[in-house]
């Protein structure tokens, strides 16, 4: 079963090889495409606006990546600091915005833009970091030379105004609050103090504080009392629990005697009566049956003395009282007890009473306690507020009157030079995007193209490895290498050999078919120097032209062609009378014979497999040349009994799908196809060369 293969190959097998052989093929659209590109860049050339650089360098104030540190941005933060320290890539987009980029404008003399055409025409301002510093350069290109100085050092300029006028701004307006919130923090303190002088005044006692601990006190020691109390009254009342359990135990007014007397010799009695009963009933059962009524009869007798000996009881209780004499004692113990208890109740409610009293008064003078230290509270916050604004206020106006730019110019603005048009960059550009577009666009059609152009395509095409590569000779040479030992262009045969030879050597295949997908591949010169060259190892070998339908192996050997294989098949005994010698020792050539209406037909009969069965005999390897096979079903028909196959291709004649669907019905017919041979190869010959 053939695999699925994807529909196209990937670019990135395309070797130098292949890319040199698509540009060859597709020479005019890779030089089309390459003066369009040149011809491109040499319009824009002449349409680009001229432009002149100057530059300058400056050191802004600021944390870089290298330098940045967490600083929350809280209101308390811009008051204290009111200049703020911007990062230099926001310094940076600040540069580069419409507001910097107008002023400069206004003071290079430039008109500022009207229409959406002016803008086009505008300057071009790019800022850039100097490495992770605090340096940035300004580039400025203008169309003019002069302009473009004028306006860089009109961007450093403005920048330093900007930023000075945005600092003395924020100092102004941070001085405005501070003195605000001093102004309210004064009223505040003043507020706080009269209510506190109010509080003092109203409560009537010289010193709260003295008061609060006086009554706190008198409170804790009527607690105290209370608690002491409570804990007499709890051991009370424990004690009159414990006399009255032990006055219930003593047992109240009577003593309890307790005599017992026993029935168990009337009990025995009625047993034994049970038994005797139980005896007739067994005698009866000798004579009755169950259900007689004489059994009936007794067993309700039976029954009835049962429930009389369940009923008598082993022994009977009798019970005497007698007089307690120690009952009034524990009465007495109990009454006094229990007037204790009432008398340490009424000491508790009397101690409950007071406390609550020293709660009372406490009370009353806590609310005022708490006002007032409030009060303090709340004044003493506001007097250090008061303090850290006075401070916060002074440090400002010791800010402003030590402000200094935060912009430092470094290298003023330079000499402007002309950047564009750059006319050999232009062209060089120009030239390789239309190379780079030329290619992409020769491998796409080529890649488009129903075509085998390289061994790898046909490889990849037919899933087949290349067995060897026969590099292409001059028309005149003969088809047939005559001089095998000094000919170079037999190496490449000797590599098919060895080869072939390789692959088979486990299989011990003696016989090969050597196909192609079109006529004029070179099918039948493969095969027959590939004969010569396993004649050439001392081997008998017969090569047989089965190409029935256009025979040429006897043209090539100088042979003649009056009887051959179409006669062999219908009678093997002539086979030693058509073989014919060559020039190679060990090599036989059996040409075509007399041609057939039936070539496919008489290939795959019965007769033909005897045929090479006789063959096989006469020879250590057969080498079979068949008619193409995309053209003719020749070669699928031989298969069945000749299965190894060598294909051969020219990367010329055959189209993809010629090439992929003349391996495909090969391997229909079960036939194995040990690989490719690449015929009339370039390379092939180059590598010879260089060998």
């Amino acid at each position: 079963m053939r695999r699925e293969r994807p529909l196209t190959a990937s670019l990135s097998d395309l070797t130098f090889q292949d890319l040199l052989g698509v540009f060859k093929r597709q020479k005019w659209w890779v030089l089309g495409l390459f003066l369009l590109g040149l011809l491109a860049a040499g319009l824009y050339t002449m349409n680009q606006r001229a432009g002149y650089l100057s530059f300058a360098q400056m050191r802004l104030e600021g944390t870089t990546q290298a330098t940045r540190a967490v600083n929350p941005n809280s209101a308390v933060n811009q008051i204290t600091d009111p200049v703020v320290d911007l990062d230099v890539l926001t310094q940076m987009q600040l540069l580069q915005g419409a507001k910097i980029f107008y002023r400069a404008l206004d003071q290079a003399g430039l008109q500022a833009p009207q229409t959406a055409a002016d803008l086009d025409k505008l300057p071009e301002v790019r800022v850039n970091q100097v490495g992770t510093t605090q340096i940035v350069q300004l580039s400025v290109v203008a169309e003019q030379e002069q302009q473009a100085v004028q306006l860089t050092n009109a961007f450093l300029e403005q920048y330093r105004l900007y930023r000075e006028t945005e600092q003395r701004d924020r100092i102004s307006r941070s001085l405005q609050f501070v003195n605000a919130r001093l102004a309210d923090e004064a009223r505040l303190v003043a507020k706080l103090e009269t209510d506190l002088s109010t509080a003092r005044s109203q409560s009537g006692v010289v010193d709260l504080s003295t008061e609060a601990g006086v009554r706190s006190q008198t409170k804790a020691t009527a607690e105290n009392r209370l608690n002491d109390l409570i804990g007499s009254l709890n051991g009370a009342r424990n004690r009159l629990s414990a006399l009255q359990q032990a006055a219930q135990a003593e047992g109240g007014t009577n003593r309890v005697t307790t005599t017992t007397t026993t029935n168990i010799e009337q009990k025995e009695a009625e047993e034994k009566e049970l038994n005797t009963l139980k005896a007739q009933r067994e005698a009866l059962l000798v004579t009755f049956f169950e259900d007689a009524p004489q059994i009936r009869a007794i067993d309700e007798r039976i029954r009835e003395q049962e429930e009389r000996v369940n009923s008598l009881k082993g022994e009977f209780v009798r019970r005497e009282d007698t007089r307690n004499p120690n009952v009034d004692y524990w009465k007495q113990q109990v009454a006094l007890a229990q007037s204790e208890v009432r008398s340490l109740e009424a000491q508790v409610s009397q101690a409950q009473s007071a406390v609550s009293q020293r709660t009372s008064s406490l009370d009353q003078l806590t609310p005022l306690v708490a006002k007032i230290s409030e009060l303090g509270r709340q004044l003493g916050e506001r007097q250090e507020s008061l303090r850290r604004l006075t401070a916060t206020r002074d440090e400002l106006q010791l800010r402003n009157n030590e402000l200094s730019t935060p912009v430092e110019v470094i290298t003023s603005a330079q000499p402007a030079r002309k950047i564009r048009p750059n006319i050999p960059v232009n062209l060089l550009l120009g030239a390789v995007l239309g190379l780079l577009l030329g290619a992409l666009i020769a491998i796409s059609i080529d890649i488009a193209q129903d075509k085998v152009n390289s061994a790898d395509n046909a490889t990849f095409v037919t899933e087949k490895d290349v067995l060897a590569r026969i590099p292409i000779r001059a028309r005149t040479a003969a088809p047939v290498i005559s001089d095998p030992a000094r000919a170079r262009a037999f190496e490449n045969y000797r590599l098919l050999r060895s080869s072939v030879l390789l692959a088979t050597a486990e299989e011990n295949v003696g016989a090969f078919v050597v196909a192609s997908a079109r006529p004029k591949e070179g099918k039948s010169v493969v095969a027959s120097n590939f004969a010569v060259a396993l004649a050439l190892e001392g081997k008998r070998v017969i090569l047989v032209d089965a190409n029935l339908r256009a025979p040429s192996l006897h043209k090539m050997f100088n042979l003649k062609d009056e009887k051959g294989l179409s006669e062999a098949a219908l009678n093997p005994t002539i086979l030693d009378e058509v073989l014919q010698e060559t020039a190679t020792p060990g090599l036989q050539v059996l040409t075509a014979g007399e041609r057939v209406t039936n070539p496919t037909e008489l290939l795959g009969s019965a007769n033909m497999g005897k045929l090479i069965e006789v063959l096989k005999s006469k020879a250590d390897f057969l080498v079979f040349d068949t008619a193409p096979g995309f053209v003719y079903a020749d070669a699928q028909s031989l298969v069945t009994h000749v299965p190894t196959v060598i294909f051969v291709t020219d990367l010329v004649s055959p189209s993809k799908s010629d090439l992929r669907e003349s391996v495909a019905m090969l391997d229909y017919a079960h036939a194995n196809v040990l690989g490719l041979v690449i015929n009339k190869d370039r390379s092939a010959g180059a590598r010879l060369a260089k060998g």
